[in-house]
């Protein structure tokens, strides 16, 4: 799809009760906090463009788990097609195939918002995904499948998606002392990466369908655990 021409924006109204969307009932008898959480990205990649100055208000459920829900209340940034640049509003997409959910990281934390924003008459639905990391703030934009837009449905469960979400720390060596690069795969198939490969990592994986974590270290050597190179497992030093 092309977007040489100005974009088409579609307005929406929000009521009280989309508050709720996503949160069972009994969620709500027990307790569980909402928080409306303000986020401003420099930039995020939306298939064939990038929007810039992104400015999204979400509201995040949490409760006694690590995971919970999270809706978009509000959101708007600025695209730049063919040197013009246009406004575009993000909305709550209460149709789509992702899940709207926000979990903790080790250091941080990455929240999954549906939406959907209007190009030149066409809809693209998908997730905003925003992530923190020692108080640094980016996001990506991961599109469904639309009419015409080529690109892999990644709402829907499908073989190749991955069984677990891992999140992996790279270290210079195995004093686990400085971290040189970062990287999130997620349940719907995106991967977040940050710097680069170490030779030490340190990696904490999730069922996709909950439970079942794990927490490991490992050394890249060769000759030393097989044939050849590979990730050999160590010993992580906070658990001694």
């Amino acid at each position: 799809m092309k977007l040489g021409k100005v974009l088409a924006v579609v307005l929406g109204i929000f009521l009280g009760s989309e508050l709720t969307w996503g949160l069972p009932p009994d969620k709500e008898r027990v307790g569980v906090s909402r928080e409306v959480v303000r986020i401003l990205l420099s930039e995020v990649q939306v298939a064939e463009m990038k929007l810039a100055q992104v400015r999204l208000e979400v509201v995040r459920f949490s409760g006694s788990q690590e995971h919970g829900p999270a809706i978009l209340l509000r959101g708007e940034g600025i695209v730049t097609v063919a040197g013009k640049e246009d406004r575009v509003l993000l909305l709550a997409d209460t149709a789509s195939g992702f899940s709207g959910q926000w979990r903790k990281l080790s250091r941080g934390e990455v929240m999954q918002v549906p939406v959907k924003l209007t190009v030149r008459g066409e809809t693209l639905s998908g997730a905003l995904v925003v992530w923190e990391r020692e108080g640094q703030r980016q996001g990506r934009f991961v599109v469904e499948e639309t009419a015409g837009m080529g690109v892999s449905l990644l709402g829907t469960p499908e073989p190749r998606l991955p069984s677990r979400e891992v999140e992996i720390h790279y270290y210079s060596d195995s004093t686990f002392t400085e971290e040189v690069g970062w990287e999130l795969r997620l349940c719907n198939g995106t991967t977040v990466r940050e710097g680069v490969v170490g030779p030490v990592k340190w990696e904490i994986s999730e069922l996709c369908s909950g439970g079942g974590g794990s927490s490991t270290c490992a050394e890249f050597s060769c000759n030393r655990c097989a044939p050849g190179c590979v990730w050999c497992s160590i010993e992580c030093p906070w658990y001694n």
